[in-house]
C-alpha cells in the first residue's frame, strides 16, 4: 500500500514538475519577446513575391500577428490613433494575449494567469505623466461601439536603468487586432511613434527589436529604412536583431 502511494505520488510530482517546466519556458519565451518587442509578422499576404522558404518561417505564432501592407496599399481608412487611456489597457492586453501566445498556451490551464500577468505589465508600465514615454491606441471609427480598441504601440525614450535595456527611442508591443490587419493600422502607428519622436521627443533615431529567424520582418522594416545593427547589449542567449532608423539621414536622402 505505501509502495503504491509512493509511486502515485511520484507520477503526480512529475507530471506536476513537466508542466510547470513547460510553462516557465513558454512564458519565458514570450516575456521576451514582449519586453524586448520581438514581435512577428502574419506575412503571408504581405510580400507577394516572397519565396518558399520565407513563408516557412511564418509560424502558427508569425501569422497571429501584427505588420499591416506596405504604405501606399489600398485600404479604406476607418480608425484613429489616440493616445492610450488607463481603461484601454484591458482590451490590449486580451490583443497581445491572442496575438502573441501560441494555440497551446492560449489553451493551457495556466491562460488566466497569463492574461493578468499581461494586463499587470501593461498597467505598471502605464506612462501617466511621462514626457518620455506614451502608448498609443488606434481606435476603430466605424463601430457603433463605443472606444473599442484596435491596435496598440508603445514608444519609450526613458533614460535605460539596466545594460540589458534596448537603446532609446524604443517602440515595443506593436500589436492589432486580428479581424482589422492588413488595413494600415499598424502601418500609421509606427509613423505615429516615429512622428514622436522627431516632433515632441526631439530626436532624431529610433530603435525596433525582432526575431533574427524572421526574415520576412527584418525585410519589412528595410523596406522603411530600418537597418540592422551588431549589438551584445542582450546577452549571448539573444535570438533577436536590433534594428536601428536615422530620421536626419533618411529625409536628407528623400529630399534629395
Amino acid at each position: 500500500m505505501i509502495h503504491r502511494s509512493l509511486r502515485s505520488f511520484t507520477a503526480i510530482t512529475f507530471f506536476l514538475t513537466f508542466n510547470l517546466f513547460w510553462f516557465c519556458q513558454s512564458f519565458r519565451t514570450v516575456l521576451v519577446s514582449r519586453t524586448g518587442g520581438a514581435w512577428q509578422l502574419p506575412s503571408a499576404q504581405l510580400w507577394p513575391n516572397q519565396t518558399k522558404k520565407q513563408k516557412d518561417y511564418c509560424t502558427e505564432a508569425a501569422k497571429s500577428c501584427v505588420l499591416s501592407s506596405p504604405q501606399g496599399g489600398n485600404y479604406e481608412k476607418s480608425f484613429r490613433i489616440t493616445k492610450c487611456k488607463y481603461g484601454d489597457l484591458k482590451a490590449v492586453s486580451e490583443i497581445i494575449f491572442d496575438s502573441f501566445y501560441n494555440e497551446q498556451m492560449r489553451k493551457s490551464p495556466f491562460s488566466a494567469f497569463l492574461k493578468m500577468k499581461e494586463l499587470e505589465r501593461l498597467q505598471s508600465n502605464y506612462p501617466y505623466d511621462s514626457e518620455n514615454h506614451q502608448m498609443f491606441v488606434a481606435i476603430d471609427t466605424a463601430t457603433t461601439e463605443d472606444r473599442k480598441v484596435i491596435g496598440f504601440a508603445d514608444i519609450d525614450d526613458r533614460p535605460a536603468t539596466r545594460r540589458i535595456d534596448p537603446p532609446r527611442p524604443y517602440m515595443s508591443d506593436l500589436v492589432v487586432h486580428a479581424d482589422y490587419r492588413q488595413q494600415g493600422i499598424a502601418r500609421t502607428l509606427i509613423e505615429t511613434c516615429e512622428n514622436l519622436v522627431q516632433e515632441k521627443l526631439s530626436n532624431d533615431e529610433m530603435y525596433i527589436r525582432v526575431e533574427r529567424d524572421n526574415v520576412i520582418a527584418v525585410q519589412m522594416y528595410e523596406k522603411i529604412e530600418y537597418i540592422a545593427q551588431q549589438h551584445d547589449i542582450f546577452g549571448v542567449e539573444d535570438t533577436t536583431v536590433l534594428l536601428h532608423k536615422k530620421f536626419e539621414i533618411v529625409n536628407r536622402l528623400k529630399t534629395s
